[in-house]
């Protein structure tokens, strides 16, 4: 969401701009992977944020919402590694429960306690819960 601010952090809830402030501040700012040269990064970009809405063109997410590992800070620019998958979430008590109605309908009864809480970290996951 772009705004007089700048643009809006897509993860849930999180109120970070992509302006000067958040750079002073240390925050970087991540495009999402593109949606047909890395289709299954993509979706899991997707899953993870767990929104009602897709990201648009210019959507992006913010430092906050990686692991420290998945930057290369070699240069004087901020990159993600490749592979890098957003994990990090604070989300509300009623994302978690649609999180669990997906894996109980996409993979049985057995993974509505085993999987609640998760997010998807990894290809492989993706890969398996579609299948």
């Amino acid at each position: 969401m772009r705004s007089s601010r700048g643009t809006q952090c897509y993860a849930f809830n999180c109120t970070n701009y992509r302006n000067k402030q958040s750079k002073e501040k240390g925050l970087s700012f991540h495009k999402f992977p593109n949606k047909e040269r890395d289709k299954e990064r993509y979706q899991m970009w997707i899953r993870n944020c767990r929104r009602d809405r897709p990201p648009g063109k210019g959507s992006v997410l913010c430092s906050k919402h990686f692991n420290g590992d998945q930057f290369d800070r070699t240069g004087q620019i901020i990159r993600l590694k490749d592979g890098a998958v957003p994990t990090l979430f604070a989300f509300p008590e009623h994302l978690q429960v649609f999180l669990t109605a997906v894996l109980w309908n996409t993979n049985g009864l057995h993974n509505i306690v085993t999987s609640s809480y998760r997010i998807m970290t990894s290809l492989r996951e993706v890969q398996n819960t579609t299948d």
